[in-house]
C-alpha cells in the first residue's frame, strides 16, 4: 500500500510538472505592472488581474507566475500562489476527506479534553486585571460584514474595528490583526479592547487599531472532528501553507477596513495573533508579509500535519532568516492525535526559530489546547513591545540551547 502511494505521489508530481512546463504563463520580473504585462501580451490588466484572482491594489512581485488568457480557467484552490510544497501535493490532499480522520468515538473524547482544558484555565489563568474597565477612555468599535471576497469567493466574514480614543489621524497608529474573530461575541469582545484601553492609557502601548477578524463562510469545513462540513472556510484560510491568506489580508481587507486610517509602515508596530489553526496563520502572515507584521503572538499553533504544517520547522531552518519576533505559547496536555502532537510540534518549531537565530519567546502552560490564550495577551504585549519579560504563574519559559548542544 505504501508503495502505491509513493508511486502514485510521483506520477501526480510528474503529469504537474509536464503541465506546467507547457502552461502559457508569465514570470514577474522586477519593474513590472499589470498593465505592463498586458501590453506586452495584447490583453488587458483588468482581463489579468481577473484571471489571477489579482485584488485591488493588484500587487505584483518577481518570481509571480501570471497566466495569460487562453488558459484553462483556474479555481481558487489552483491559485494558492507560493508554494511551500508541490503544487500537485496540495491537490490530493484536497481530494482527501479529512473529517473523516476520527471516529464518532474520538470526537466525544476530543470535545471532553478540550472542555476540561477550557474549565482547567478558567481557575489556572483568570482573566488578569486589564481586562477589566478601569475607567480609562474607550475607543470607538466598529462591527460589519465583508460580504464577498476577491481572494475567496462567495464567501462573507464579520468583523469589529476598534479605534482607540487617542487615535490621531496626523500620527501613524499601530495596527493588530486577531483572527477567529468569530469567537469574540458581544459578552466577550469587549474585555479585550478593555486591554488596549488599559495599556494605552498607562503608556505601555501607543495608540492601537485593532480588527477581530472571523474566517469565511460558507467553506468546506473543519479538516478534522466531521463537524461544520460545508459551514466554514476556516481550514482553507488558515491551515494551508501558502501566501494566500496573508494576501488576502494585506491585499484586500487591510485596504478595505482601513483604507480611512493612518496605519504605520513599520513592520514592528504591527502584530498578527491567533490559536490553533488561526495561531499557524499567524505566524504565516507575519511570515509572508514581513513589510507589513513584524510580531507574533500565537497559542497552540497548529504546526501539525493538517494541510502539511509540519513543513515549517524544514522551512524556517532553510530559509533566509526573517524579521520576526515571536512570543508563543503552548500547553503540556495539548492535543496528541492522528495529525501528530501540537507540543512536538511546536518544540521542533521552537528549535528552528533558536537555530536560526530568532527573537522568540517559548512558554509552556499547565494546561490544554489554546491554554492561557487571553490570560496571556497583556503580558504578550509587553514583551513583543517594550522587551518586559512575563512573569505570569503557572507558565514555564522553554529554552532551546541545551536541547541543540546535547545537554
Amino acid at each position: 500500500m505504501k508503495r502505491f502511494i509513493s508511486i502514485l505521489l510521483t506520477l501526480i508530481l510528474v503529469l504537474s510538472m509536464t503541465a506546467t512546463a507547457f502552461a502559457a504563463d508569465y514570470t514577474v520580473v522586477k519593474g513590472d505592472t499589470l498593465n505592463k504585462i498586458a501590453q506586452k501580451y495584447d490583453t488587458t490588466w483588468r482581463e489579468l488581474s481577473k484571471l489571477n484572482n489579482i485584488a485591488s491594489p493588484y500587487t505584483i512581485y518577481p518570481g509571480q507566475k501570471i497566466k495569460l488568457p487562453g488558459d484553462a480557467k483556474t479555481t481558487v484552490e489552483d491559485e494558492y500562489v507560493n508554494w511551500t510544497l508541490p503544487k500537485s501535493v496540495y491537490e490530493l490532499l484536497n481530494k482527501v476527506n479529512l473529517t473523516e480522520a476520527f471516529t464518532k468515538e474520538e470526537v466525544a473524547v476530543y470535545n471532553s479534553q478540550l472542555y476540561a482544558s477550557y474549565l482547567y484555565d478558567l481557575a489556572k489563568y483568570p482573566d488578569p486585571e486589564e481586562f477589566t474597565d478601569q475607567g480609562n477612555p474607550k475607543g470607538k468599535v466598529v462591527s460589519g460584514t465583508m460580504e464577498d471576497s476577491e481572494f475567496y469567493p462567495g464567501t462573507s466574514r464579520i468583523y469589529k474595528l476598534y479605534i482607540p480614543a487617542q487615535y490621531d489621524a496626523s500620527k501613524p497608529a499601530n495596527f493588530v490583526l486577531i483572527y477567529d474573530g468569530q469567537n469574540y461575541k458581544d459578552d466577550a469582545y469587549p474585555k479585550y479592547f478593555n486591554v488596549f484601553d488599559n495599556m494605552i492609557a498607562a503608556g505601555e502601548l501607543e495608540p492601537t487599531i485593532v480588527l477581530l477578524l472571523a474566517h469565511g463562510t460558507p467553506g468546506p469545513g473543519q479538516p478534522i472532528l466531521g463537524y461544520n462540513e460545508g459551514e466554514v472556510n476556516r481550514s482553507y484560510e488558515y491551515d494551508s501553507i501558502s501566501d494566500w491568506n496573508a494576501r488576502f489580508i494585506t491585499e484586500e481587507v487591510m485596504p478595505t477596513l482601513l483604507k480611512d486610517y493612518n496605519i504605520s509602515k513599520d513592520p514592528a508596530d504591527n502584530m498578527v495573533m491567533g490559536c490553533s489553526s488561526s495561531g499557524i496563520a499567524a505566524f504565516e502572515t507575519a511570515w509572508y508579509k514581513t513589510d507589513v507584521f513584524g510580531k507574533v503572538y500565537m497559542s497552540s499553533p497548529t504546526f501539525v500535519d493538517i494541510r502539511f504544517g509540519n513543513v515549517w520547522p524544514s522551512a524556517i531552518r532553510m530559509s533566509d532568516k526573517k524579521d520576526i519576533k515571536i512570543f508563543t505559547i503552548c500547553g503540556i496536555h495539548d492535543l496528541d492525535n492522528v495529525f501528530g502532537s501540537w507540543l512536538a510540534g511546536n518544540y521542533d518549531v521552537g528549535l528552528a526559530l533558536e537555530y536560526k537565530g530568532y527573537d522568540y519567546r517559548y512558554y509552556n502552560t499547565e494546561g490544554g489546547h489554546g491554554s492561557a490564550y487571553s490570560a496571556l495577551l497583556p503580558d504578550a504585549l509587553r514583551w513583543l513591545y517594550n522587551d518586559v519579560e512575563c512573569d505570569a504563574e503557572n507558565i514555564e519559559l522553554q529554552t532551546f540551547p541545551e536541547l541543540i548542544k546535547g545537554n
